[in-house]
């Protein structure tokens, strides 16, 4: 095998690029109506164990603030008896409406 020099691209076994590869659709899509931002935070720490002077330990996170939903107002009729309130069931995952947002699930 041969090796490469340490980058953005493989550090982490690549996971940060394919974070960033499918955070990237969903943030161009949350932004489509233009005054919100997301942010992507990339944090890479570097430790060298005190044991070795030949290894480097690297941890990476990557966190993405999407920017908020408009907020809803939804009315519920209740029960004035026993004040039970009833709502349709939850659409499915994936219906129109739904946003597919974090955790992010990378495509290998």
């Amino acid at each position: 095998m041969e090796l490469e020099k340490l980058s953005l691209a493989n550090v982490g076994e690549g996971s940060l690029e394919c974070q960033f590869q499918a955070a990237y659709p969903q943030i161009i899509q949350a932004l489509k109506d233009g005054g919100k931002k997301a942010v992507i935070d990339i944090k890479i720490e570097f430790t060298r164990p005190a044991s070795t002077s030949t290894i480097a330990g690297i941890k990476t996170a990557f966190n993405v603030k999407m920017p908020p939903e408009e907020p809803r107002l939804s009315m519920y009729t209740f029960n004035g008896n026993d004040f039970k309130i009833e709502a349709e069931p939850a659409k499915p995952l994936g219906e129109a409406g739904i946003q597919n947002v974090l955790p992010f699930v990378a495509n290998k």
